[in-house]
């Protein structure tokens, strides 16, 4: 995860993490939860007015709600999400949205997408 977060940041993406919240229940399984939707959104609404496009990482369907406020700041909201995880909430909110199993490799180590 190191190496493809050090290759956004190179590329130009500003990459914000935080660390995992690991739980424990009751039968003593550890789960990793990262649970950020809403501090994605409010960055997101936060700093609007420096891009026209936001690119999302997921296709969870609370996002969809994002989506609403985007326009009405006449944003545009892409989403890159697994088939098996884009939500179709997102999938019709999304002003675009791209499938990780649809991309192809350009070189070695990059993936292209036509937008």
């Amino acid at each position: 995860m190191k190496k493809f977060l050090k290759k956004l940041d190179k590329v130009g993406f500003k990459v914000i993490t935080k660390p995992v919240k690991l739980i424990v229940d009751e039968t003593g399984r550890r789960i990793e939860k990262a649970n950020f939707d809403v501090e994605i959104t409010g960055d997101a609404l936060e700093i609007s007015s420096k891009y026209d496009v936001l690119v999302l990482f997921s296709g969870d369907s609370d996002f969809a709600y994002l989506v609403n406020l985007l326009h009405k700041r006449n944003k545009k909201l892409y989403a890159f999400s697994s088939k098996k995880t884009l939500s179709w909430e997102l999938k019709l909110k999304a002003d675009k949205y791209f499938l990780l199993e649809n991309l192809k490799p350009l070189t070695k180590g990059r993936a292209f997408v036509k937008v």
